[in-house]
């Protein structure tokens, strides 16, 4: 697999960017967004968005070195 692009957060649940790709993955889902809402119009505009979010969290989740939980300090 590689480096892995974004790693497990501390505390809470997901993953966080670890590495120059998952910064730039991160960069740009943020300009995507951005250029969603900006450009597209009616009733296409969630959809869109909320691809593009489901496809960034199916690219984190595949390119993350360890599972996604929830991680607490109360060990």
């Amino acid at each position: 697999m590689g480096k892995p692009w974004f790693e497990a957060k501390r505390f809470g649940y997901g993953v966080s960017p670890a590495s120059r790709e998952g910064w730039i993955a991160t960069a740009v889902l943020v300009l995507l967004v951005l250029l969603d809402v900006t450009f597209v119009q009616g009733v296409l505009r969630w959809p869109a968005g909320a691809g593009l979010i489901l496809a960034f969290a199916a690219l984190a989740y595949a390119k993350s070195g360890s599972g996604w939980r929830w991680r607490s300090s109360d060990r």
